[in-house]
This record gives C-alpha cells, sequence and structure tokens, in this order.
C-alpha cells in the first residue's frame, strides 16, 4: 500500500492480563495464583512503546491496542495452562522460567504485529484470507462432470414419457434420480459451489480499499472473466432446478408424460454446460499461480 496520510505516531501501549478485559486468565488461574502471591507478584503489566509510520486517520491507541491483543492472546492460554500445572507439582522455578517465556514471546508477538500493521499486511489479511479460501475451494474440486448425470437423467426419464405409466416407474425413477444426485454432489455440484465462492471473493477483494494493490488487481482478474462464470453458473443453476423438480415430481408422484417430456427437453438443453464447466474451472485454476505469488509476499 502507499504511504500517502502515513505519519509518525507514538503510543505507550500498556496490557495487564490480570486486569485486562479481554486477556484475562481463567477463573482457574486467577484463584491459582491469588493463593500464591509471590507468584501473582511476577505478572506484572506489560509496556510497548510504540513508535511507527501509521494513517492517523486509520489508527489510533484504542485500535492498536486492540491489535496487539491477537498475539498475546494466544500466549494467555498457555500460561493459563502452566499455571493450573503449577498447583498440581508446586515447582516454584519452572513457573517463573516459563512466565519469563511468556513475557519474551509477548514482546516477539507484539513486535511482529506491528512490523505486519506498519508494512500493510495486516490491511491485506482480510483480502488474503479470501483469496485463499476460494483457490481452496477451486484446488478441491475431484471433477466438474455434468453431462454423466445429464445423460442419466434423461435415461430414468423415458419410461414416464409413456402416457400409461404406473406409480412403480416413478419409485424406479425416484430411485435412479436419488443414485444420480449422490455422484452429482461429489462432482458438479463442488464445481458450482466453489466458482460461486470464487467470484464472491474477487467482489470483496476488489473492492478492500485497504488491501494491498496486487490483491485488489487479482479481484480485478477474476472479474474480467464473469462473463464465463456466469454463463456457467446460470446452466447449472437450471440443471440443479430442473434435477430437483424430478426428484421431487417421483417422489410425491406428480410426474405425468407432458412433464417427463419437458424435463427431457429441459435436460437436452443443457448439452453445452460440461463445455462450460471446463472452461470456467480452467481458467480459475490458471489463476493459482498467480495468487500463490502475491500471497508468498505477505509471508
Amino acid at each position: 500500500m502507499a504511504d500517502k496520510g502515513k505519519k509518525k505516531l507514538k503510543f505507550d501501549i500498556v496490557i495487564d492480563i490480570l486486569k485486562g478485559k479481554d486477556v484475562d486468565l481463567t477463573k482457574d488461574a486467577q484463584k491459582i495464583l491469588n493463593s500464591n502471591a509471590d507468584i501473582k507478584n511476577l505478572i506484572k503489566p506489560m509496556k510497548f512503546p510504540i513508535e511507527a509510520e501509521l494513517d492517523p486517520d486509520e489508527w489510533n491507541k484504542k485500535k492498536l491496542e486492540e491489535e496487539l491483543y491477537g498475539p498475546i492472546r494466544g500466549q494467555v492460554k498457555i500460561l493459563d495452562m502452566r499455571i493450573i500445572d503449577f498447583e498440581k507439582k508446586k515447582d516454584v522455578k519452572k513457573l517463573q522460567k516459563e512466565i519469563k517465556e511468556f513475557e519474551s514471546n509477548c514482546k516477539a508477538g507484539v513486535k511482529k504485529r506491528t512490523e505486519e500493521i506498519v508494512s500493510g499486511k495486516a490491511d491485506s489479511e482480510k483480502a488474503l484470507k479470501e483469496g485463499k479460501a476460494a483457490m481452496n475451494q477451486i484446488k478441491s474440486i475431484k471433477g466438474n462432470s455434468f453431462d454423466g448425470p445429464r445423460k442419466e437423467a434423461i435415461e430414468a426419464l423415458k419410461p414416464l414419457m409413456r402416457d400409461n405409466a404406473d406409480a412403480s416407474a416413478a419409485e424406479k425413477a425416484n430411485k435412479a434420480f436419488t443414485k444420480i444426485k449422490a455422484e452429482f454432489e461429489k462432482s458438479g455440484k463442488e464445481a458450482q459451489k466453489a466458482v460461486n465462492f470464487l467470484l464472491a471473493s474477487a467482489k470483496k477483494m476488489k473492492d478492500d480499499k485497504k488491501a494491498d494493490k496486487a490483491l485488489i488487481k487479482f479481484g480485478e482478474d477474476v472479474l474480467k472473466k464473469e462473463g464465463l462464470f456466469d454463463d456457467f453458473l446460470s446452466a447449472a443453476d437450471d440443471f440443479s432446478e430442473a434435477f430437483d423438480e424430478a426428484l421431487r415430481a417421483t417422489h410425491e408422484e406428480e410426474m405425468d408424460a407432458g412433464k417427463a417430456r419437458d424435463l427431457t427437453k429441459t435436460f437436452e438443453g443443457l448439452s453445452s454446460l460440461e463445455r462450460k464447466a471446463t472452461a470456467a474451472i480452467d481458467y480459475a485454476k490458471e489463476l493459482e499461480p498467480a495468487f500463490k505469488k502475491i500471497a508468498n509476499q505477505f509471508k
């Protein structure tokens, strides 16, 4: 991010885990400390003098304190367990050493978090998280087959297109659709969910004005092919609606020959869905190296 609007700001941050509203110890640990004043007195308020180039419109003492609680909160949980362990073993020297380690780890965590805030990494965390989640969903796609379920659906509807089809035909078709749905959920449906999530994440990244420019641009690059994704998602939605209607109608025995023919025409009209799915997912997977390169900048 650009340094526009940044000024050198100074804050004296004080965090007291015995009094802090957000990072206090559990009641069990507090009870142990209250019974061991010599140990309790070892846990002092921690002072962190912060001097950094920050945007005063974005950062003040209260907000910075809240951000710096993050790395400390995890260390408090560890110290909490060690205090409870002390009650069992009564090893004062061991706990004294652990309290010093706690303070050292808190200082290191606060230093790292402050550097992340100054560098802009903290501002980009939300967009980075969105991007990682979207790419992970795309990577997890095991298949994008719509054509198999589509052809199986047409085949299952054939016996119902006869005017004299009885209830047993609907029951048989319903069993077939139930089986097809289970297969579809592992392939086409997963692809549909992943692409939907990718688009939603890209829009959030593009609009996140606090994020790094590279992340914003990545969101914009995804949306350059929004038409490609939308074509796939629209066809996939039509497929899902037709499939759900076939499943419902065969279950409730509302499937007559006319409805069976109409649904068959719908499925036949979606013959290009497989091609659209492949194009959308292939492009999404091509984006992965570019995103990985951006994400590595924030490690």
